[in-house]
């Protein structure tokens, strides 16, 4: 009952509503060129996702978020998340802390494009510092040390442990229970000990991370806050209650 209502919720929120930014936008071009705004002015409107990037599950369990970090605008947080000063969260990336435990994004990591850093029943989500969640990769009730990379589309499950420098390859599946030690690539499905970092590789994920950093924050110079839009949705309603 109690996740049925959370979705509901979830789903009551996702409203959707017509956005005025491109009358305000030609109005302010019109109002520069000195002409009179009329009806015939603003030839169409832009629609706006009312969709809720912060989910809180009561007050013990609201994302938390450094500020001048960037999480875009179609992520989701839920639940008790902590997201380090530096790191970002990617485009229609989703971290949820649930069922009493946390999830942990650490500084200047990442959670790419698509992806889930994700708590389970029985264990937190914990990501450490410099380390990268590929795009569409999962990270389910694991922890994924310091300077760690899960490579793109990549599975790390409830209870496994990826350790400091690791890389985890495109794709895959590392099992329940696992224990990726530091400094190992691991590849497969299931996922197996394929060779050892190299100093190389290293100074190489050391790059990726400072280049994600430097990008998050062009993204965060020009991202609009439409992502506060069911705000205005439900004040709206109230009102008219």
């Amino acid at each position: 009952e109690y996740m049925g209502n959370t979705w509901l919720g979830m789903l009551r929120v996702a409203h959707r509503s017509v956005a005025v930014v491109a009358a305000r936008a030609a109005s302010t071009a019109v109002a520069a060129g000195g002409r009179k705004l009329t009806k015939e002015t603003v030839k169409f409107t832009d629609v706006v996702s009312g969709h809720r990037q912060r989910v809180e599950l009561g007050e013990q369990a609201q994302p938390r978020v450094a500020e001048g970090t960037f999480v875009a605008a179609n992520a989701t947080l839920v639940g008790s998340v902590a997201v380090f000063d530096r790191a970002s969260v990617w485009y229609n990336a989703r971290v949820s802390g649930q069922y009493n435990k946390d999830a942990r994004l650490g500084f200047m990591s990442s959670v790419g494009d698509g992806a889930v850093l994700a708590s389970t029943l029985r264990n937190s989500a914990v990501v450490g510092h410099n380390a990268v969640i590929g795009a569409g990769a999962v990270v389910e009730g694991a922890s994924v040390g310091n300077g760690a990379f899960v490579g793109a589309g990549a599975k790390v499950l409830d209870g496994a442990k990826i350790g400091a420098g690791a890389i985890v390859g495109d794709g895959a599946v590392v099992v329940a229970g696992t224990v990726v030690p530091a400094g190992e690539k691991w590849e497969g499905s299931p996922a197996v000990k394929v060779g050892d970092v190299s100093e190389d590789d290293a100074h190489h994920l050391e790059a990726v991370a400072e280049e994600i950093f430097a990008s998050s924050q062009v993204h965060l110079d020009e991202i609009m806050p439409h992502s506060s839009a069911y705000r205005e949705i439900e004040a709206g309603q109230a009102s008219k209650n």
